[in-house]
């Protein structure tokens, strides 16, 4: 049973963390939209990355397990960006 610890809802954003698993993000894309993804741990440094075009629909995507720690996560897609802030507890 996985029980949700946080969510974050942004737009066409959403993260995820639970319990069992790592965080994981979830689009929902009402147009083709060129998306881009960035995890940055609180030294500022670059954690993950994706950049990548999507078509019109609803998208998973896992990110890499992390240690525990402060992480921000930004989003831009279509040009328009945000900057989410995520716990992740081990």
């Amino acid at each position: 049973k996985e029980l949700a610890k946080s969510t974050i809802r942004k737009e066409d954003l959403i993260i995820s963390q639970t319990i069992s698993r790592a965080p994981e993000l979830r689009l929902k894309l009402s147009k083709s939209s060129n998306v881009e993804i960035c995890v940055y741990n609180v030294l500022g440094r670059r954690e993950w990355f994706l950049r990548k075009s999507y078509s019109p629909g609803e998208y998973f995507i896992d990110l890499p397990a992390l240690p525990s720690g402060v992480y921000f996560v930004r989003s831009t897609i279509n040009e328009e960006q945000k900057v989410h802030k995520i716990t992740i507890i081990k």
